[in-house]
């Protein structure tokens, strides 16, 4: 088109990352730490005469990356209407959300989510918006959204990568058996987050005498689990310190609870830091595709079939080669590649 293709990208209020020392956004890419902000100047690259606009609410700051991409933090969204976006990826469906919304109405509208925590479907206040298209984490995602979606018209599976500036391998010895990277407490209390990171389940099946890493805070699962464990626990870290830690493990291990969660990041940053994964089939994503026999494997809940595998991957870690999985199935190009090609055939059609 003539006209620039204007596409206008919806983050929360918050990076996500502040618990863990996230940096203000800066104007080099190549020290980006977040994952979608380097997922969408890659788009925007791939797309011929294509402007992009990061979008959050806040106290105002403005940080131009290059020709393409800008990213902006305003007090209200619906400033943004005069941009006048071809195309809106919404990422998680919050509030703030919907004067841009309603003040755009010939827009293709992309909604990337899903799961019981955002899922345009079930959250009352985003059942005016219209979304043109889905983004789903996995297959299992796909067949929910399929009940509610009318044969899930719109609805695309679609791989997460990691932010590649810092996931990637660091040569360092072999010092732990097991890590587990989990921001958040693992408290007993019931009403918090063991069940939605699995943090029990793991600290639960790690066989006696290993050397585990857990990357976040302490917690009291691991805590009673260092009695016949040799734990080290890193505390909140910043994201650029992650894989310095985590080389240093023969085995990462993914156990979110898939009813809870999505998708979880941490699967692609293990095969892109080179970490072959034992990741729980409750985890609610494309299992087949992101977790074949050189990432890694899958394992059921009973707790036997874990120390099998764990053993298994111990014995032969010569033979895995998780970031050739990722770079050939999950990597920013990949999934670029992809998206782009998604919004292009979409706004065409429109």
């Amino acid at each position: 088109m003539s006209q620039p293709l204007k596409i206008l990208f919806l983050r929360s209020a918050h990076s996500g990352d502040d618990e863990r020392g996230g940096p203000e956004p800066s104007p080099d890419l190549a020290k980006m730490a977040d994952m979608w902000t380097l997922l969408f100047d890659a788009v925007l690259a791939r797309l011929p005469n294509a402007k992009g606009l990061i979008a959050r609410v806040g106290r105002p700051y403005t940080v131009q990356y290059n020709d393409r991409l800008t990213e902006v933090r305003v007090p209200d969204l619906l400033a943004l209407s005069a941009w006048n976006p071809n195309a809106i990826i919404d990422r998680g469906g919050y509030k703030e959300y919907l004067p841009i919304h309603a003040a755009t109405p010939d827009a293709f509208r992309l909604y990337v989510g899903c799961g019981s925590r955002w899922n345009p479907r079930a959250v009352k206040w985003l059942q005016g918006v219209r979304y043109d298209m889905t983004l789903v984490d996995s297959p299992g995602q796909m067949e929910a959204m399929a009940d509610e979606m009318s044969g899930a018209a719109g609805v695309v599976v679609f791989h997460k990568p990691a932010a590649e500036t810092i996931f990637k391998p660091v040569d360092v010895p072999k010092r732990y058996h097991v890590v587990f990277i989990c921001h958040r407490d693992g408290t007993l209390n019931p009403h918090c987050h063991e069940e939605f990171k699995g943090i029990e389940w793991i600290a639960e099946r790690i066989p006696d005498g290993l050397r585990v890493l857990r990357i976040g805070p302490r917690d009291e699962w691991f805590t009673r689990a260092s009695k016949r464990l040799d734990v080290t626990v890193t505390g909140l870290i910043p994201r650029a310190h992650v894989p310095r830690w985590a080389c240093q493990a023969e085995v990462g291990v993914v156990c979110d609870n898939g009813h809870k969660d999505s998708g979880p990041r941490v699967l692609p940053e293990f095969l892109a830091m080179d970490i072959p994964v034992i990741v729980r089939k409750t985890v609610r994503t494309d299992h087949w595709h992101c977790v074949p026999a050189l990432a890694g494997k899958s394992v059921g809940e009973d707790p036997a079939e874990f120390v099998s595998a764990l053993a298994a991957i111990q014995g032969s870690l010569g033979s895995f080669r998780p970031r050739l999985v990722y770079d050939g199935r999950m990597s920013i190009g990949v999934a670029a590649d992809r998206l782009a090609g998604l919004i292009e055939r979409s706004v065409a059609c429109r």
